[in-house]
């Protein structure tokens, strides 16, 4: 399994757009050609909704695996809430409005 945390921006110091549409693909098609899960969150998600990022990776080894114990323990918390992925543009834009300190600053479940 390869579980990623995808970023609207890169931890160097440019703040570069990184994850967007289409520049995982190749990466993507790698992994899965070599029989792994590619479980992909966007940081957004990780930072407000951990459980909630739990439950869907509980879900996806309790299919691989018919192991279901952490699955039913996080069975009552919500699903995790999908978010789209962004285009480069987008991810500009976003960056332009500070977007993502809006989102790092409150946490929920």
């Amino acid at each position: 399994m390869l579980f990623s945390q995808q970023a609207l921006f890169s931890l160097n110091s440019s703040l570069k757009p990184t994850h967007c549409i289409g520049e995982d693909d190749y990466r993507n098609k790698c992994f899965v050609d070599a029989n792994w899960l590619v479980i992909r969150f966007a940081e957004e998600q990780v930072s407000s909704q951990p459980e909630r990022c739990a439950r869907f990776i509980a879900g996806a080894i309790a299919q691989l695996t018919d192991n279901h114990t952490y699955r039913q323990k996080l069975l009552h918390v919500e699903k995790v809430t999908p978010l789209r992925q962004w285009s480069a543009r987008q991810a500009s834009r976003l960056k332009k409005s500070d977007y993502r300190q809006g989102y790092l600053g409150q946490r929920r479940n």
